[in-house]
């Protein structure tokens, strides 16, 4: 466990941990394009849950339906989603209690999660970039977390920036894509965790 004076911190998935499982977010943007979009949105995206593609792959296909929609259409569906009861308060209690606090996601582009974050409060955040021209979505993405490792990579980047080396670092996640990142920390919590996690 931590010592009293060691920097401490909890690194949340964003999807199935702090929005609701059932909410399938970037699945709720393409039905707000039309059905065409969706029914290949869910048809990427169980090709993914039949490990047929990566997650990189996946998450193109599924940004490459959103070309051409406006950055502001495209964030307010992530504004407008629930969180899951009691997370704000859960936030705050951490942060009372001195952990530092990191959003980390391969499907939510940054740019949304900062958004997420003015009620939340984190102090980092990571998550994929978004190609855009004029205020529009060009389709394109990039960024650590869509690779494989790639939320590994991430939290380490978080913890060399933040001076935390050594911190005492907790995880908290629901699905596989998190397994590189669990082997950074100290504890690893599963909430609803799918199988392989478990």
């Amino acid at each position: 466990m931590a010592s009293e004076n060691q920097k401490k911190l909890i690194v949340f998935d964003v999807e199935g941990v702090l929005i609701p499982k059932v909410r399938f977010v970037l699945f709720e943007v393409a039905a707000k394009i039309g059905p065409w979009a969706f029914m290949k949105a869910a048809f990427f995206g169980i090709l993914y849950e039949s490990s047929i593609i990566s997650l990189k792959k996946t998450l193109r296909s599924l940004y490459g339906l959103f070309k051409g929609i406006s950055l502001e259409r495209f964030v307010s569906v992530f504004q407008g989603m629930p969180l899951m009861p009691g997370v704000i308060t859960v936030f705050r209690d951490l942060k009372e209690s001195g952990f530092k606090i990191a959003l980390v996601s391969s499907g939510i582009p940054r740019v949304a999660l900062d958004r997420m974050n003015e009620r939340l409060g984190a102090d980092y955040v990571s998550g994929l970039e978004i190609g855009l021209s004029d205020g529009l979505l060009t389709g394109d993405i990039w960024g650590d977390v869509i690779e494989p490792e790639g939320k590994a990579v991430a939290l380490s980047k978080i913890l060399g920036s933040g001076g935390m080396p050594n911190c005492y670092c907790i995880g908290v996640a629901d699905d596989r894509n998190n397994l590189p990142l669990f082997q950074l920390c100290n504890l690893k919590i599963g909430y609803n965790p799918d199988f392989i996690l478990t």
